[in-house]
């Protein structure tokens, strides 16, 4: 291999091989929007943990539990995010 940049993949339609990553095809524009709009919401999912461990609160693995296993529904998204800015006595 020369100074190109190669790739080794498999996609199911050819052979297992090394592919130059130049010539290769790029992932079509709704594929990356796909891959990013996916990426922000990853980030709001886990936005009450952050809000908590950026603030130092100790129960910030607490948080983070309830925000896992309950952030789907939006009441223990919201509840967690409660949590997280609420103000510590």
């Amino acid at each position: 291999m020369s100074g190109r940049l190669y790739a080794y993949h498999h996609d199911g339609r050819a052979p297992f091989g090394w592919t130059d990553v130049v010539t290769a095809e790029r992932p079509s524009s709704g594929h990356v929007s796909t891959a990013r709009v996916c990426a922000v919401l990853s980030l709001g999912y886990l936005a009450p943990w952050a809000v908590a461990a950026g603030r130092g609160r100790p129960d910030s693995a607490r948080i983070a539990l309830l925000t896992l296993f309950t952030g789907w529904t939006v009441i223990g998204w919201v509840a967690a995010f409660g949590m997280a800015t609420r103000q510590e006595v």
